[in-house]
């Protein structure tokens, strides 16, 4: 269902969609030759996760990995002295 307002843009190029029902949240901006312009919602994710998420093998290792019960946190922290002198 298409509605149409009209929406004042000030001197810097805003405009408030606030009256018309926009959720908050990231969009891609889209402005097509005529001068139309789409927003579409957006995710975005960082390229590390990206890489990860190309590899459907490694992520099933990992979500096998992280079910068992077995994983031991690592013991970081100062390491202990020696008592020799």
């Amino acid at each position: 269902m298409a509605t149409n307002q009209i929406v004042e843009v000030d001197e810097r190029g805003r405009a408030t969609l606030g009256k018309n029902n926009v959720a908050p949240g990231l969009y891609l901006l889209e402005i097509d030759n005529a001068g139309v312009i789409s927003l579409h919602p957006a995710k975005v994710v960082k390229s590390a996760q990206a890489k990860l998420d190309s590899r459907p093998r490694l992520m099933k290792s990992i979500d096998t990995l992280s079910a068992t019960k077995k994983l031991v946190p690592s013991k970081r922290g100062r390491p202990k002295r020696s008592l020799k002198s």
